[in-house]
């Protein structure tokens, strides 16, 4: 009984060394292609931004701007137009109540904290995954490997311990190039973040000041 239950153990082990292999050449080709993604994105979007984004930031401190000269200036920045759409439409809703845009804010900062993470989120699955298949990879094959040994036949032996050593390899370079990307992006989308929460507080900053030109105005009369 008990050599029924090993020998089904060993023939599902055996029967994951394919299935691990062509997870790995996937995971492999996911890493590659987040690298050449980073590549781009560095050279686009994370070279602009970090000169666009504090420069807006600097401008709604330095001068104080109406509601509609913020619009016109965000309108014609250079910032990302995902980045416009949500400081637009916080000033779109400068009639609502303090409470009411203090709520639209964290929302939408919610929202794009969400859709950083979720990019992050792939390269952080393949660095899990990666010494994971790795490792099976390099103990399935050694079953048979060391059976051989013991019965002199070196070629199976050979052929054994390189699938073992090429998986292992290939589990820890996919980990490598994706725990890499993970880290930088983690680092830039905390920037982002950052600077977006001021603008925002600085859009919310122009709008209360609006209104308080509004009140004195009517006042006046």
């Amino acid at each position: 009984m008990e050599t029924l239950f090993t020998d089904a153990l060993h023939s599902v082990s055996q029967a994951l060394q394919t299935p691990v292999i062509i997870l790995l050449l996937f995971l492999i080709v996911v890493s590659l292609i987040c690298l050449g993604s980073i590549l781009i994105e560095c050279v686009t979007e994370r070279r602009k931004l970090r000169k666009v984004m504090p420069e807006v930031l600097a401008l709604m401190e330095e001068k104080k701007l109406t509601t509609d000269e913020l619009t016109q200036e965000i309108k014609g920045s250079k910032i990302l137009n995902r980045h416009k759409g949500e400081l637009l439409q916080i000033l779109y809703s400068k009639n609502d109540s303090e409470e009411t845009l203090a709520t639209i804010a964290q929302g939408l900062l919610n929202k794009e904290m969400l859709c950083y993470q979720r990019t992050v989120e792939l390269t952080d699955i393949v660095a899990k995954l990666g010494p994971m298949l790795g490792l099976m990879g390099t103990l399935i094959p050694l079953g048979p490997g060391i059976v051989a040994l013991g019965n002199g036949d070196t070629a199976t032996l050979s052929a054994s311990l390189l699938v073992a050593f090429d998986t292992t390899v290939a589990g820890l370079v996919s980990a490598g190039i994706a725990s890499v990307i993970s880290t930088v992006r983690r680092r830039w989308y905390r920037d982002y973040t950052t600077m977006l929460e001021a603008m925002m507080e600085g859009t919310l900053e122009a709008i209360r000041f609006d209104k308080e030109q509004a009140e004195k105005t009517e006042v006046k009369r």
